[in-house]
């Protein structure tokens, strides 16, 4: 059987922008080992290269993006696979935008299916001005409870499920 890792980032490699002891070594034994493992982030700020050139700023050289799965990335792997053709209206930042572009998902600030909402501060500062959205509206991704009054970032857990795009059936972002 073969064994491989997934391993969160903040507070397990990394306290703000200093390694947890021993974090570096362990990278390093599982690169020189094979060991296939995965860096996992509910932050859909930065992309998958951002981090790379983060932790190699903090000491972990050698990783490359495809060692990193972000929110942002789930958040667009869920769209794709479960409704292709759709459209989104994005308030985030980089990670978020740059994983949606990817899937060849289409940002539409006039009738989009989804309003995705990810993380950093003008993704903050456009949540605190705008009106709180209507209850029963909005469901988290992936899975949990909806946010009774109000809407606040989320890292790109949020998503809009207009009226019309609910059509597409019992989705992932219902389940518990």
């Amino acid at each position: 059987m073969k064994i491989g890792f997934l391993i969160d980032m903040d507070g397990v490699l990394y306290r703000e922008n200093h390694l947890i002891p021993g974090a570096a070594d362990f990278v390093q034994a599982l690169t020189a080992s094979g060991t296939p493992f995965l860096f996992l982030t509910n932050n859909s700020a930065p992309t998958p290269e951002d981090l790379a050139v983060r932790l190699k700023h903090l000491g972990i050289h050698g990783l490359a993006a495809r060692h990193f799965y972000t929110s942002a990335l789930n958040t667009a792997d869920f769209l794709s696979e479960t409704d292709p053709n759709c459209t989104v209206f994005v308030i985030g930042e980089g990670g978020i935008l740059a994983a949606l572009h990817e899937r060849k998902i289409a940002n539409d600030a006039i009738r989009p299916g989804y309003v995705v909402v990810g993380e950093g501060a003008a993704a903050t500062e456009k949540l605190t001005k705008a009106h709180p959205p209507r209850r029963g509206r909005y469901r988290r991704f992936p899975g949990g409870q909806q946010r009774p009054a109000g809407l606040l970032p989320g890292k790109a857990k949020w998503l809009h499920v207009p009226p019309r795009a609910a059509k597409i059936g019992r989705s992932r972002a219902e389940r518990p």
